[in-house]
C-alpha cells in the first residue's frame, strides 16, 4: 500500500486499491443498529483503510469564530478517534503534507487546523454574478468559470 500511496502522480500507470470498509453510522438518524455489535463498529473504525489513509484538514472561515477546544469540536474528534488539532499556518508544507498514517501506526495523526486568509465570497454572490454576465475572475478557478460561461449556468436566458 505504501508503494501505491507514494507512487501516486508518477507515470507508473493506473493503480487500483480495493478497500473493505463498513458504515460507521446506522441507516438513518437515531438507528439503534441492533443488527450489529458495538465491537464491530469499533473494530471497523480502527481498521478502516480510508480513515487510515486520509487526513482531516479544517480551514475555518474567518467569520465563524471556530473554536477547536469547543465541546462540539472535541465531540467530533472523539467520535472519529482522533487526537486534538495540530495548528498549522497557511502555506505550511513538510511533515504536515505527509501521508496520514504509515502502515502499522496505531493512532491516526492529529487533524490539521489551518488558519488561512479567506475571501468574503458567497455562493449566492457567485450565482448572481454569473446570471448578470459579470466576471467571475479571481473568485474561482478559471476552468470552473469557463464551464459556467460555456454552459450558460445560472443565466435567465439559458
Amino acid at each position: 500500500m505504501n508503494m501505491l500511496v507514494h507512487g501516486i502522480g508518477k507515470p507508473n500507470g493506473p493503480s487500483l486499491i480495493e478497500a473493505h470498509t463498513i458504515r460507521w453510522v446506522g441507516h438513518f438518524e437515531g438507528d439503534p443498529q441492533a443488527y450489529r455489535g458495538k465491537d464491530e463498529v469499533a473494530e471497523g473504525r480502527r481498521t478502516d483503510p480510508v480513515a487510515r489513509l486520509a487526513r482531516l484538514v479544517v480551514v475555518p472561515r474567518n467569520s465563524t469564530g471556530f473554536d477547536p477546544e469547543a465541546p462540539a469540536a472535541q465531540k467530533v474528534l472523539k467520535e472519529l478517534g482522533l487526537p486534538g488539532f495540530r495548528h498549522v499556518t497557511g502555506g505550511s508544507t513538510g511533515s504536515d503534507a505527509a501521508p496520514a498514517q504509515p502502515a502499522g501506526e496505531a493512532t491516526p495523526p492529529a487533524p490539521l487546523l489551518v488558519r488561512a486568509a479567506s475571501l468574503p465570497i458567497s455562493g449566492s454572490d457567485l450565482r448572481r454574478r454569473a446570471r448578470e454576465g459579470r466576471s467571475l475572475a479571481y473568485r474561482m478557478p478559471e476552468p470552473v468559470a469557463a464551464y459556467i460561461r460555456d454552459h450558460r449556468l445560472y443565466r435567465a436566458d439559458a
